[in-house]
């Protein structure tokens, strides 16, 4: 959601996919930042980060940043607490007008399949599928209140 509301668009990547897939992943949708889960799927973009045009920095969640990831890797690697700290110098302004910017018909994620018969593709979700889909399945949902998640 943050990536959303910053002006940017996500997009996932299984946590099997070997480090080729998430090569293909990372390049075709020129990724800036990565968010990796943990040291095994950090190991993964440490050894094809070289590789990414595009990238600017590798974010870590779910554990400590191990001591060693960034002699390894020329592409800066922060854990998930420092980079949104980073949030903190964004004026409100301009948060607001990322969000301005965002159109109904503009790509809000790409989901990529699993790439079992060659590359991975991927489909465009725009921002007002986004919000149908969502729309739809509540209204489909009379038990889902305004206080589920």
């Amino acid at each position: 959601m943050g990536t959303i509301a910053a002006g940017g668009v996500a997009a996932g990547i299984y946590t099997t996919n070997l480090p080729e897939a998430c090569h293909y992943v990372s390049e075709h949708s020129k990724a800036k930042v990565i968010v990796c889960e943990g040291a095994m799927q950090l190991a993964k973009y440490i050894h094809i980060a070289p590789r990414l045009k595009a990238l600017k920095t590798i974010v870590v969640y779910g554990e400590p940043l191990p001591a060693s990831a960034q002699a390894k890797c020329a592409i800066p690697i922060v854990h998930i607490d420092d980079f949104l700290l980073q949030g903190n110098s964004i004026d409100d302004e301009d948060l607001a007008a990322r969000k301005a910017n965002q159109k109904p018909g503009n790509c809000c994620t790409l989901i990529y399949t699993s790439g079992t018969t060659g590359n991975p593709k991927a489909a465009m979700v725009s921002h007002d599928n986004l919000c149908w889909a969502s729309e739809t399945v509540l209204s489909t949902l009379p038990s889902v209140g305004p206080n589920d998640r």
